[in-house]
Protein backbone atom coordinates (compact mmCIF):
# COMPACT_ATOMS: atom_id res chain seq x y z
CA UNK A 1 0.00 0.00 0.00
CA UNK A 2 2.70 2.29 0.97
CA UNK A 3 3.70 1.95 -2.89
CA UNK A 4 0.92 5.39 -3.62
CA UNK A 5 3.02 7.37 -1.47
CA UNK A 6 5.54 8.63 -4.01
CA UNK A 7 2.62 9.13 -7.16
CA UNK A 8 0.50 10.66 -4.91
CA UNK A 9 3.39 13.07 -3.90
CA UNK A 10 4.08 13.19 -7.12
CA UNK A 11 0.38 14.15 -8.81
CA UNK A 12 0.25 16.96 -5.67
CA UNK A 13 3.53 18.18 -6.69
CA UNK A 14 2.87 18.85 -10.24
CA UNK A 15 -0.53 20.17 -9.79
CA UNK A 16 1.36 23.02 -7.48
CA UNK A 17 3.80 23.55 -10.32
CA UNK A 18 1.62 23.10 -13.30
CA UNK A 19 -1.60 25.48 -11.92
CA UNK A 20 -1.06 28.51 -14.10
CA UNK A 21 -0.54 26.10 -17.52
CA UNK A 22 -3.89 24.04 -17.14
CA UNK A 23 -5.04 23.84 -20.43
CA UNK A 24 -5.39 20.81 -23.45
CA UNK A 25 -3.49 20.48 -26.15
CA UNK A 26 -4.62 18.60 -29.91
CA UNK A 27 -0.79 17.51 -31.38
CA UNK A 28 -2.19 15.96 -34.73
CA UNK A 29 -0.01 13.42 -35.83
CA UNK A 30 2.56 13.29 -38.52
CA UNK A 31 2.28 10.91 -41.33
CA UNK A 32 4.65 8.21 -42.36
CA UNK A 33 5.72 7.07 -38.72
CA UNK A 34 4.97 3.50 -36.98
CA UNK A 35 2.58 2.29 -34.64
CA UNK A 36 3.86 0.84 -31.33
CA UNK A 37 1.76 -0.56 -28.79
CA UNK A 38 3.45 -1.79 -26.09
CA UNK A 39 1.70 -4.22 -23.26
CA UNK A 40 3.42 -5.07 -19.92
CA UNK A 41 6.78 -5.50 -21.22
CA UNK A 42 6.17 -7.22 -24.75
CA UNK A 43 5.56 -4.76 -27.35
CA UNK A 44 3.67 -5.03 -30.72
CA UNK A 45 5.35 -2.74 -33.48
CA UNK A 46 4.22 -2.19 -37.51
CA UNK A 47 4.14 0.71 -40.22
CA UNK A 48 1.68 3.07 -40.44
CA UNK A 49 0.67 6.57 -41.41
CA UNK A 50 -0.26 7.67 -38.07
CA UNK A 51 1.99 7.56 -34.84
CA UNK A 52 0.64 5.74 -31.47
CA UNK A 53 2.57 4.91 -28.67
CA UNK A 54 0.54 3.45 -26.06
CA UNK A 55 1.78 1.80 -22.84
CA UNK A 56 -0.47 -0.56 -20.58
CA UNK A 57 0.52 -1.37 -17.42
CA UNK A 58 -2.18 -3.94 -15.89
CA UNK A 59 -0.29 -5.19 -12.99
CA UNK A 60 1.09 -1.40 -11.47
CA UNK A 61 -1.29 0.99 -10.76
CA UNK A 62 -0.96 3.15 -7.91
CA UNK A 63 -2.98 1.25 -5.82
CA UNK A 64 -2.87 -2.16 -4.80
CA UNK A 65 -5.28 -3.89 -6.79
CA UNK A 66 -5.90 -7.63 -8.26
CA UNK A 67 -6.77 -8.89 -11.44
CA UNK A 68 -9.48 -11.89 -11.05
CA UNK A 69 -6.38 -14.59 -11.93
CA UNK A 70 -4.89 -12.82 -8.83
CA UNK A 71 -7.57 -13.00 -6.83
CA UNK A 72 -8.32 -17.09 -7.60
CA UNK A 73 -4.23 -17.68 -7.12
CA UNK A 74 -4.78 -15.76 -3.22
CA UNK A 75 -7.77 -17.89 -3.12
CA UNK A 76 -6.15 -21.00 -3.97
CA UNK A 77 -2.97 -20.25 -1.59
CA UNK A 78 -5.81 -19.30 1.72
CA UNK A 79 -7.57 -23.12 1.07
CA UNK A 80 -4.42 -24.53 2.35
CA UNK A 81 -3.93 -21.99 5.23
CA UNK A 82 -3.94 -24.15 8.46
CA UNK A 83 -7.11 -22.90 11.85
CA UNK A 84 -5.51 -24.27 14.54
CA UNK A 85 -6.99 -22.45 17.61
CA UNK A 86 -8.00 -22.85 21.38
CA UNK A 87 -11.49 -22.07 22.00
CA UNK A 88 -12.60 -21.43 24.87
CA UNK A 89 -17.16 -21.54 24.26
CA UNK A 90 -19.30 -23.42 21.60
CA UNK A 91 -20.25 -22.99 18.01
CA UNK A 92 -17.79 -20.20 16.95
CA UNK A 93 -19.05 -18.17 19.73
CA UNK A 94 -16.35 -17.70 23.32
CA UNK A 95 -13.18 -16.47 23.34
CA UNK A 96 -10.13 -17.89 20.63
CA UNK A 97 -6.67 -17.97 20.80
CA UNK A 98 -5.40 -18.83 17.27
CA UNK A 99 -6.36 -18.56 13.44
CA UNK A 100 -9.94 -19.26 13.71
CA UNK A 101 -11.37 -18.50 10.29
CA UNK A 102 -15.30 -17.79 11.57
CA UNK A 103 -15.30 -16.36 15.22
CA UNK A 104 -17.91 -14.24 16.75
CA UNK A 105 -16.68 -12.74 20.44
CA UNK A 106 -12.70 -12.46 21.68
CA UNK A 107 -10.04 -13.62 19.30
CA UNK A 108 -6.59 -13.32 19.74
CA UNK A 109 -4.40 -14.48 16.83
CA UNK A 110 -0.51 -14.35 16.21
CA UNK A 111 -1.37 -13.42 11.98
CA UNK A 112 -4.39 -13.48 10.41
CA UNK A 113 -4.83 -15.64 7.66
CA UNK A 114 -7.83 -17.15 5.08
CA UNK A 115 -10.43 -15.47 7.83
CA UNK A 116 -13.87 -15.06 7.12
CA UNK A 117 -15.92 -13.59 9.48
CA UNK A 118 -15.21 -12.00 12.86
CA UNK A 119 -17.21 -10.59 14.73
CA UNK A 120 -16.36 -8.96 18.28
CA UNK A 121 -12.95 -8.07 19.21
CA UNK A 122 -9.61 -9.16 17.39
CA UNK A 123 -6.57 -8.45 18.18
CA UNK A 124 -3.68 -9.83 15.90
CA UNK A 125 0.32 -9.30 16.60
CA UNK A 126 2.24 -9.79 12.77
CA UNK A 127 1.10 -8.30 9.61
CA UNK A 128 -1.85 -10.26 8.09
CA UNK A 129 -2.53 -11.76 4.42
CA UNK A 130 -4.55 -10.60 2.26
CA UNK A 131 -7.86 -11.99 3.18
CA UNK A 132 -9.32 -12.09 0.64
CA UNK A 133 -13.53 -12.60 0.84
CA UNK A 134 -12.95 -12.62 4.42
CA UNK A 135 -14.62 -10.02 6.68
CA UNK A 136 -14.05 -8.60 10.28
CA UNK A 137 -16.93 -6.41 12.00
CA UNK A 138 -15.27 -5.55 15.23
CA UNK A 139 -12.88 -3.50 17.44
CA UNK A 140 -9.71 -4.62 15.87
CA UNK A 141 -6.38 -4.12 16.84
CA UNK A 142 -2.98 -5.18 15.23
CA UNK A 143 0.82 -4.05 16.20
CA UNK A 144 0.43 -4.52 12.76
CA UNK A 145 -2.24 -3.72 11.20
CA UNK A 146 -5.70 -5.39 10.41
CA UNK A 147 -7.12 -6.34 6.80
CA UNK A 148 -9.67 -7.89 5.07
CA UNK A 149 -12.18 -7.41 2.17
CA UNK A 150 -14.70 -5.97 4.63
CA UNK A 151 -13.28 -3.88 7.32
CA UNK A 152 -16.05 -2.57 9.92
CA UNK A 153 -16.10 -1.21 13.10
CA UNK A 154 -13.02 -0.05 15.32
CA UNK A 155 -9.72 -0.92 13.51
CA UNK A 156 -6.59 0.25 14.82
CA UNK A 157 -3.11 -0.71 13.51
CA UNK A 158 0.37 1.02 14.48
CA UNK A 159 1.42 0.26 10.46
CA UNK A 160 -1.71 0.36 8.29
CA UNK A 161 -5.54 -0.81 8.01
CA UNK A 162 -6.47 -2.15 5.15
CA UNK A 163 -10.44 -2.97 4.06
CA UNK A 164 -10.10 -4.65 0.23
CA UNK A 165 -13.31 -3.37 -0.65
CA UNK A 166 -14.98 -1.63 2.57
CA UNK A 167 -13.52 0.26 4.94
CA UNK A 168 -16.53 1.46 7.83
CA UNK A 169 -16.07 2.80 10.99
CA UNK A 170 -13.57 4.70 13.22
CA UNK A 171 -9.73 3.59 12.28
CA UNK A 172 -6.21 4.81 13.11
CA UNK A 173 -3.51 3.49 11.05
CA UNK A 174 0.00 4.98 11.84
CA UNK A 175 1.87 4.82 8.51
CA UNK A 176 -1.31 4.85 6.13
CA UNK A 177 -5.17 3.18 5.84
CA UNK A 178 -6.55 1.99 2.74
CA UNK A 179 -9.72 1.10 1.57
CA UNK A 180 -12.03 0.38 -1.58
CA UNK A 181 -14.75 2.59 -0.39
CA UNK A 182 -13.75 4.25 3.10
CA UNK A 183 -17.11 5.39 5.50
CA UNK A 184 -16.20 7.09 8.38
CA UNK A 185 -13.86 8.40 10.31
CA UNK A 186 -10.24 7.95 10.03
CA UNK A 187 -6.89 8.85 10.79
CA UNK A 188 -3.25 8.25 10.04
CA UNK A 189 0.12 10.11 10.14
CA UNK A 190 0.94 9.21 7.12
CA UNK A 191 -1.26 8.47 3.67
CA UNK A 192 -4.89 7.81 3.97
CA UNK A 193 -6.36 5.93 0.18
CA UNK A 194 -9.51 5.24 -1.15
CA UNK A 195 -10.24 3.04 -4.35
CA UNK A 196 -13.80 4.09 -4.63
CA UNK A 197 -15.30 6.81 -2.76
CA UNK A 198 -14.87 8.69 0.93
CA UNK A 199 -17.51 9.61 3.06
CA UNK A 200 -16.65 11.05 6.18
CA UNK A 201 -13.93 12.75 8.10
CA UNK A 202 -10.21 11.68 7.05
CA UNK A 203 -7.20 12.82 8.94
CA UNK A 204 -3.66 12.59 7.85
CA UNK A 205 -0.32 13.64 8.20
CA UNK A 206 0.57 13.52 4.69
CA UNK A 207 -1.92 12.83 1.70
CA UNK A 208 -5.22 11.79 1.61
CA UNK A 209 -6.11 10.62 -1.73
CA UNK A 210 -9.43 9.19 -3.37
CA UNK A 211 -9.78 7.54 -7.10
CA UNK A 212 -14.02 8.00 -6.95
CA UNK A 213 -15.91 5.08 -7.15
CA UNK A 214 -12.72 3.07 -8.94
CA UNK A 215 -13.37 -0.35 -9.35
CA UNK A 216 -10.57 -3.12 -10.06
CA UNK A 217 -13.14 -5.12 -12.58
CA UNK A 218 -13.28 -1.83 -14.62
CA UNK A 219 -9.58 -1.62 -15.09
CA UNK A 220 -9.49 -5.13 -15.51
CA UNK A 221 -11.92 -5.36 -18.20
CA UNK A 222 -10.15 -1.87 -20.02
CA UNK A 223 -6.82 -3.88 -20.20
CA UNK A 224 -8.33 -7.30 -21.27
CA UNK A 225 -9.86 -5.51 -23.99
CA UNK A 226 -6.47 -3.85 -25.11
CA UNK A 227 -4.75 -7.14 -24.64
CA UNK A 228 -7.47 -9.45 -26.77
CA UNK A 229 -6.83 -6.71 -29.51
CA UNK A 230 -3.33 -6.70 -29.27
CA UNK A 231 -3.21 -10.61 -29.27
CA UNK A 232 -5.23 -10.57 -32.38
CA UNK A 233 -2.97 -8.61 -34.02
CA UNK A 234 -0.07 -9.98 -33.63
CA UNK A 235 -1.15 -13.37 -34.39
CA UNK A 236 -2.29 -12.08 -37.88
CA UNK A 237 0.77 -10.16 -37.93
CA UNK A 238 3.13 -13.41 -37.65
CA UNK A 239 2.54 -14.91 -41.45
CA UNK A 240 2.72 -11.58 -43.03
CA UNK A 241 5.66 -10.41 -44.96
CA UNK A 242 6.52 -6.19 -45.16
CA UNK A 243 4.01 -5.42 -47.47
CA UNK A 244 1.20 -6.93 -46.22
CA UNK A 245 2.18 -5.50 -42.44
CA UNK A 246 1.80 -1.83 -44.21
CA UNK A 247 -1.58 -2.70 -45.91
CA UNK A 248 -2.52 -4.01 -42.46
CA UNK A 249 -1.63 -1.34 -40.15
CA UNK A 250 -4.54 0.85 -40.77
CA UNK A 251 -6.93 -1.80 -39.24
CA UNK A 252 -4.89 -2.88 -36.50
CA UNK A 253 -4.68 0.86 -35.26
CA UNK A 254 -8.26 0.77 -35.72
CA UNK A 255 -9.58 -2.29 -33.45
CA UNK A 256 -6.60 -1.07 -31.14
CA UNK A 257 -8.02 2.47 -30.80
CA UNK A 258 -11.56 1.11 -30.62
CA UNK A 259 -10.19 -1.00 -27.59
CA UNK A 260 -8.52 1.93 -25.83
CA UNK A 261 -12.15 4.15 -26.71
CA UNK A 262 -14.03 1.89 -24.58
CA UNK A 263 -11.03 1.78 -22.24
CA UNK A 264 -11.31 5.93 -22.19
CA UNK A 265 -15.08 5.28 -21.30
CA UNK A 266 -14.70 3.40 -18.63
CA UNK A 267 -12.37 5.49 -17.25
CA UNK A 268 -14.69 8.71 -17.97
CA UNK A 269 -17.24 7.04 -16.18
CA UNK A 270 -15.01 6.37 -12.96
CA UNK A 271 -13.50 10.06 -12.60
CA UNK A 272 -16.77 11.28 -12.76
CA UNK A 273 -18.40 9.98 -9.54
CA UNK A 274 -17.88 11.23 -6.44
CA UNK A 275 -14.48 10.75 -4.54
CA UNK A 276 -15.57 12.40 -1.46
CA UNK A 277 -18.28 13.57 0.80
CA UNK A 278 -17.20 15.00 4.10
CA UNK A 279 -13.86 16.82 5.64
CA UNK A 280 -10.13 16.05 4.67
CA UNK A 281 -7.40 17.21 6.64
CA UNK A 282 -3.82 16.71 5.47
CA UNK A 283 -0.55 18.11 5.65
CA UNK A 284 0.68 18.02 2.74
CA UNK A 285 -2.03 17.19 0.29
CA UNK A 286 -5.64 15.99 -0.88
CA UNK A 287 -5.77 14.37 -4.45
CA UNK A 288 -9.41 13.34 -5.16
CA UNK A 289 -10.07 11.47 -8.58
CA UNK A 290 -13.95 12.61 -8.68
CA UNK A 291 -15.74 15.25 -7.38
CA UNK A 292 -15.66 16.46 -3.65
CA UNK A 293 -18.58 17.69 -1.98
CA UNK A 294 -17.03 19.02 1.36
CA UNK A 295 -14.41 20.43 3.08
CA UNK A 296 -10.38 19.65 2.01
CA UNK A 297 -7.81 21.53 3.83
CA UNK A 298 -4.02 20.92 3.12
CA UNK A 299 -0.59 21.87 3.91
CA UNK A 300 0.63 22.26 0.07
CA UNK A 301 -2.25 21.22 -2.51
CA UNK A 302 -5.89 20.17 -3.33
CA UNK A 303 -5.58 18.05 -6.73
CA UNK A 304 -9.34 17.48 -7.61
CA UNK A 305 -9.87 15.70 -11.24
CA UNK A 306 -13.81 16.24 -10.47
CA UNK A 307 -15.61 19.20 -9.55
CA UNK A 308 -15.97 21.18 -5.66
CA UNK A 309 -19.16 21.69 -4.09
CA UNK A 310 -18.04 22.96 -0.59
CA UNK A 311 -14.90 24.42 0.45
CA UNK A 312 -11.14 23.85 0.14
CA UNK A 313 -7.84 25.86 1.39
CA UNK A 314 -4.31 25.30 1.44
CA UNK A 315 -1.10 27.16 1.82
CA UNK A 316 0.27 26.82 -1.85
CA UNK A 317 -2.50 26.15 -5.08
CA UNK A 318 -5.89 24.68 -5.43
CA UNK A 319 -6.41 22.41 -8.85
CA UNK A 320 -10.02 21.35 -10.01
CA UNK A 321 -10.49 19.76 -13.41
CA UNK A 322 -13.85 20.70 -13.09
CA UNK A 323 -16.47 23.08 -11.76
CA UNK A 324 -16.40 24.80 -8.33
CA UNK A 325 -19.43 25.90 -6.27
CA UNK A 326 -18.21 27.32 -2.89
CA UNK A 327 -15.27 28.74 -1.49
CA UNK A 328 -11.46 28.54 -2.27
CA UNK A 329 -8.53 30.03 -0.71
CA UNK A 330 -4.66 29.41 -1.51
CA UNK A 331 -1.47 30.83 -0.59
CA UNK A 332 -0.50 30.99 -4.43
CA UNK A 333 -3.23 29.86 -6.62
CA UNK A 334 -6.85 28.90 -7.20
CA UNK A 335 -6.91 27.09 -11.08
CA UNK A 336 -10.06 25.82 -11.91
CA UNK A 337 -11.10 24.02 -15.15
CA UNK A 338 -14.18 25.13 -15.46
CA UNK A 339 -16.86 27.63 -14.05
CA UNK A 340 -16.89 28.98 -10.57
CA UNK A 341 -19.88 30.02 -8.36
CA UNK A 342 -18.83 31.35 -4.80
CA UNK A 343 -15.73 32.96 -3.22
CA UNK A 344 -12.04 32.87 -4.30
CA UNK A 345 -9.21 34.27 -2.42
CA UNK A 346 -5.05 33.74 -3.50
CA UNK A 347 -2.09 34.93 -2.74
CA UNK A 348 -0.89 34.97 -6.36
CA UNK A 349 -3.43 34.21 -9.10
CA UNK A 350 -6.80 32.80 -10.05
CA UNK A 351 -7.19 31.13 -13.32
CA UNK A 352 -10.08 29.90 -14.40
CA UNK A 353 -11.03 28.08 -17.70
CA UNK A 354 -15.16 28.93 -17.85
CA UNK A 355 -17.25 31.90 -16.20
CA UNK A 356 -16.85 33.02 -12.65
CA UNK A 357 -19.81 34.61 -10.54
CA UNK A 358 -18.90 35.67 -7.23
CA UNK A 359 -16.40 37.32 -5.35
CA UNK A 360 -12.33 36.98 -6.54
CA UNK A 361 -9.81 37.92 -4.62
CA UNK A 362 -5.89 37.86 -5.80
CA UNK A 363 -2.68 39.59 -4.97
CA UNK A 364 -1.39 39.36 -8.37
CA UNK A 365 -3.84 38.72 -11.13
CA UNK A 366 -7.83 36.84 -11.96
CA UNK A 367 -8.02 35.56 -15.64
CA UNK A 368 -11.18 34.10 -16.51
CA UNK A 369 -11.72 32.18 -20.19
CA UNK A 370 -15.38 32.62 -19.51
CA UNK A 371 -17.22 35.37 -18.35
CA UNK A 372 -16.51 37.45 -14.83
CA UNK A 373 -19.23 38.57 -13.02
CA UNK A 374 -19.36 40.03 -9.48
CA UNK A 375 -16.50 41.49 -7.44
CA UNK A 376 -12.92 40.93 -8.52
CA UNK A 377 -9.97 42.79 -6.82
CA UNK A 378 -6.20 42.06 -7.86
CA UNK A 379 -2.68 43.46 -7.27
CA UNK A 380 -2.39 43.38 -11.13
CA UNK A 381 -5.28 42.68 -13.54
CA UNK A 382 -8.69 41.19 -14.58
CA UNK A 383 -8.68 39.30 -17.31
CA UNK A 384 -11.71 38.19 -19.05
CA UNK A 385 -12.02 36.43 -22.08
CA UNK A 386 -15.81 36.57 -22.37
CA UNK A 387 -18.42 39.26 -20.75
CA UNK A 388 -17.70 41.34 -17.03
CA UNK A 389 -20.15 42.06 -15.29
CA UNK A 390 -19.89 44.04 -11.29
CA UNK A 391 -17.36 45.60 -9.43
CA UNK A 392 -13.86 45.05 -10.68
CA UNK A 393 -10.78 46.81 -9.23
CA UNK A 394 -6.96 46.14 -9.95
CA UNK A 395 -3.86 47.72 -9.63
CA UNK A 396 -3.01 48.18 -13.03
CA UNK A 397 -5.40 46.93 -15.81
CA UNK A 398 -8.93 45.43 -16.29
CA UNK A 399 -9.09 43.40 -19.28
CA UNK A 400 -12.65 42.58 -20.63
CA UNK A 401 -13.24 40.58 -24.58
CA UNK A 402 -16.69 40.57 -24.35
CA UNK A 403 -19.21 43.56 -22.61
CA UNK A 404 -18.47 45.16 -20.04
CA UNK A 405 -21.26 46.33 -17.60
CA UNK A 406 -20.73 47.87 -13.84
CA UNK A 407 -18.21 49.61 -12.22
CA UNK A 408 -14.16 49.48 -13.51
CA UNK A 409 -11.51 50.73 -11.38
CA UNK A 410 -7.72 50.52 -12.71
CA UNK A 411 -5.03 51.91 -11.95
CA UNK A 412 -3.38 52.55 -15.46
CA UNK A 413 -6.12 51.07 -17.51
CA UNK A 414 -9.46 49.80 -18.55
CA UNK A 415 -9.83 47.96 -21.93
CA UNK A 416 -13.18 46.62 -23.45
CA UNK A 417 -13.42 44.81 -26.45
CA UNK A 418 -17.22 44.85 -26.51
CA UNK A 419 -19.67 47.47 -25.88
CA UNK A 420 -19.19 48.80 -22.30
CA UNK A 421 -22.06 50.20 -19.66
CA UNK A 422 -21.71 51.51 -16.32
CA UNK A 423 -18.91 53.46 -14.16
CA UNK A 424 -14.58 53.68 -15.85
CA UNK A 425 -12.36 55.17 -14.04
CA UNK A 426 -8.89 54.50 -15.29
CA UNK A 427 -5.68 55.93 -13.86
CA UNK A 428 -4.29 56.52 -17.72
CA UNK A 429 -6.65 55.30 -19.75
CA UNK A 430 -10.25 54.10 -20.93
CA UNK A 431 -10.36 51.92 -24.04
CA UNK A 432 -13.34 50.63 -25.92
CA UNK A 433 -13.40 48.78 -29.16
CA UNK A 434 -17.29 49.13 -28.72
CA UNK A 435 -20.10 51.00 -28.07
CA UNK A 436 -19.57 53.38 -24.52
CA UNK A 437 -22.63 53.90 -23.13
CA UNK A 438 -21.58 54.98 -18.96
CA UNK A 439 -19.44 57.51 -17.10
CA UNK A 440 -15.70 57.43 -18.10
CA UNK A 441 -12.83 59.22 -16.16
CA UNK A 442 -9.00 59.63 -16.23
CA UNK A 443 -6.03 61.29 -16.73
CA UNK A 444 -4.75 60.42 -20.08
CA UNK A 445 -7.39 59.28 -22.73
CA UNK A 446 -10.42 58.04 -23.97
CA UNK A 447 -11.37 55.79 -26.83
CA UNK A 448 -14.34 54.18 -28.62
CA UNK A 449 -15.63 54.14 -31.62
CA UNK A 450 -19.46 55.03 -30.81
CA UNK A 451 -19.80 57.35 -27.42
CA UNK A 452 -23.29 57.29 -26.04
CA UNK A 453 -22.77 58.36 -22.36
CA UNK A 454 -20.09 60.80 -20.91
CA UNK A 455 -16.33 60.65 -20.95
CA UNK A 456 -13.58 62.27 -20.01
CA UNK A 457 -10.00 61.85 -21.19
CA UNK A 458 -7.58 64.19 -19.18
CA UNK A 459 -5.19 64.65 -22.34
CA UNK A 460 -7.32 63.34 -25.23
CA UNK A 461 -10.67 61.89 -25.74
CA UNK A 462 -11.14 60.32 -29.20
CA UNK A 463 -14.36 58.60 -30.98
CA UNK A 464 -15.36 57.85 -34.42
CA UNK A 465 -19.61 58.61 -33.01
CA UNK A 466 -20.31 60.35 -30.56
CA UNK A 467 -24.50 61.43 -29.40
CA UNK A 468 -22.67 62.28 -25.80
CA UNK A 469 -20.57 64.45 -23.72
CA UNK A 470 -16.79 64.33 -24.75
CA UNK A 471 -14.38 66.31 -22.40
CA UNK A 472 -10.21 66.45 -22.91
CA UNK A 473 -7.75 68.82 -23.79
CA UNK A 474 -7.19 67.20 -26.88
CA UNK A 475 -11.00 65.95 -28.38
CA UNK A 476 -11.43 64.23 -31.67
CA UNK A 477 -14.36 62.88 -33.33
CA UNK A 478 -14.08 61.06 -36.78
CA UNK A 479 -17.14 60.36 -38.48
CA UNK A 480 -20.19 62.42 -36.74
CA UNK A 481 -20.82 64.09 -33.45
CA UNK A 482 -24.47 64.78 -32.40
CA UNK A 483 -23.07 65.57 -28.72
CA UNK A 484 -21.42 67.89 -26.61
CA UNK A 485 -17.90 68.34 -26.96
CA UNK A 486 -15.52 70.42 -24.84
CA UNK A 487 -11.71 70.75 -24.67
CA UNK A 488 -8.72 73.40 -25.41
CA UNK A 489 -8.89 71.62 -29.23
CA UNK A 490 -11.96 69.43 -30.43
CA UNK A 491 -12.11 68.31 -34.08
CA UNK A 492 -14.56 67.11 -35.73
CA UNK A 493 -13.69 65.25 -39.43
CA UNK A 494 -17.06 64.58 -40.50
CA UNK A 495 -20.80 66.72 -39.63
CA UNK A 496 -20.83 67.98 -36.46
CA UNK A 497 -24.56 68.48 -35.64
CA UNK A 498 -23.56 68.61 -31.78
CA UNK A 499 -21.62 71.42 -30.17
CA UNK A 500 -17.67 72.29 -29.75
CA UNK A 501 -16.69 74.39 -26.81
CA UNK A 502 -13.08 75.23 -26.46
CA UNK A 503 -10.39 77.25 -27.33
CA UNK A 504 -9.96 76.31 -30.66
CA UNK A 505 -12.47 74.75 -32.64
CA UNK A 506 -12.10 72.84 -36.28
CA UNK A 507 -14.69 71.40 -38.62
CA UNK A 508 -12.72 70.09 -41.86
CA UNK A 509 -16.11 70.71 -44.11
CA UNK A 510 -17.65 73.55 -42.60
CA UNK A 511 -17.33 76.72 -45.42
CA UNK A 512 -14.00 78.38 -45.00
CA UNK A 513 -14.88 81.01 -42.84
CA UNK A 514 -16.20 78.15 -40.31
CA UNK A 515 -13.41 75.94 -40.57
CA UNK A 516 -11.67 77.17 -37.55
CA UNK A 517 -13.72 78.74 -34.55
CA UNK A 518 -12.26 79.92 -31.52
CA UNK A 519 -14.80 79.50 -28.42
CA UNK A 520 -17.51 77.50 -30.00
CA UNK A 521 -18.56 75.61 -33.44
CA UNK A 522 -20.29 73.55 -34.95
CA UNK A 523 -21.35 72.37 -39.01
CA UNK A 524 -23.05 75.40 -41.00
Amino acid sequence: MLRVMPVVLGAALFGAVSAASLRAQDDPAEPGGTVSVSSSSETFTSSSSMDLELEVVPDETIFEMYTEAELEQLRVEQAGAGHGSLDLGFANHGISFGNAAVWHGVRFNWRDEAVREIRGINVTLWQPQANIDGSIHALSLGLWGPRADDLTGVSVGLATVRGREHLRGIWLGGLGAEGGEMLGVGASLGVQVARGGARGVFLSGLVNASAGGLKESQFDEAFDDIDDELEEARAENQSLNEDELVAHAREEMKRVSEAVARAGQRFELVHGADALHGVAVAGLANVRGGQVHGVQLAGMANVTTGGLNGAQASLLTNVTNGSVRGVQLSGLANVVNGSVDGVELSGLASVHNGTLRGVVASGLSTVSNGGLQGVALSGLANVSNGYAEGLHVSGIANVNNGRATGIFGAGVANFSNGPSRGLFLGGLANVNNGPANGLYLSFGGFYSPALTGFAVGGLKAESHSSTGVQVGLWNEVHTSLNGLMIGAYNEVEGEASGAMIGVLNHVPSNPAWARWLPLFNTSF
